[in-house]
């Protein structure tokens, strides 16, 4: 995988939503004052007075939002998502390079029986990638969950794609050098595309999904690449 992976995997800028609390304001009042009047023969206070308080209750209403336990960290799914992608580079690497060791030993059935192997691999490693993004969540970022879906479905259509390969590569003859060695490389020029076709595209999300702040996240955790 080429180095500008990591600058193409820059997704979804992060948009925080807050939500703030409402109260009301409560209001007193008073009643107003009652004077009566006396006989003009009495000597008894002219008028009472009776003042009555009112007093208004106010109830506070808060605003509560829910946090979908899905949603994680930045640093944190930047940092889970790397750690599983560059395993799966990693171990497709190594399936590659058994390949080359095949062929050039001379011995066609190796040769096929790694070819095989390194499709197998990458079959398994997209497997255990495609889980890794169903389990890990999503980056709290504005449509993150959308955001891992894409990525998701690269990584099927990848791994369908090489399953097809390596039906091709089971059925290669091997008792014809020269017909095993010019299908083997068509092989390679599949796999070679289907390899490039993941990496743009991280381009086209990167696209969609604009988001300096996760492009820095994986920056800094993605370093094998």
């Amino acid at each position: 995988m080429r180095k500008t992976v990591a600058t193409l995997m820059a997704l979804l800028a992060l948009t925080l939503v807050s939500a703030c609390g409402a109260s009301g304001d409560g209001d007193s009042a008073d009643d107003t004052t009652t004077t009566e009047a006396s006989s003009p023969s009495t000597t008894e206070p002219a008028d009472s007075t009776t003042t009555e308080d009112t007093t208004t209750t106010t109830e506070e209403a808060t605003t509560t939002t829910e946090t979908d336990p899905d949603a994680k960290a930045v640093e944190e799914w930047a940092t889970g998502f790397c750690g599983n992608f560059e395993s799966w580079i990693a171990n497709i690497k190594t399936a590659g390079e058994n390949v080359g060791t095949g062929i050039q030993g001379g011995d066609i059935n190796a040769g096929k029986q790694a070819i095989i192997g390194l499709f197998q691999t990458a079959s398994a490693e997209t497997d255990t990638l495609i889980t890794s993004l169903q389990d890990g969540g999503y980056p709290d970022i504005e449509d993150g969950d959308q955001l891992v879906g894409d990525l998701e479905a690269k990584f099927a259509d990848f791994n369908q794609a090489i399953r097809t390969a390596q039906g091709q590569a089971e059925a290669l003859p091997t008792d014809d050098p020269a017909a095993f060695g010019t299908e083997v490389q068509s092989l390679v020029a599949t796999f070679d595309k289907e390899t490039t076709a993941v990496g743009e595209s991280f381009a086209e999300l990167d696209a969609e999904y604009p988001s300096p702040e996760l492009s820095s996240a994986l920056s800094a955790s993605c370093t094998s690449f």
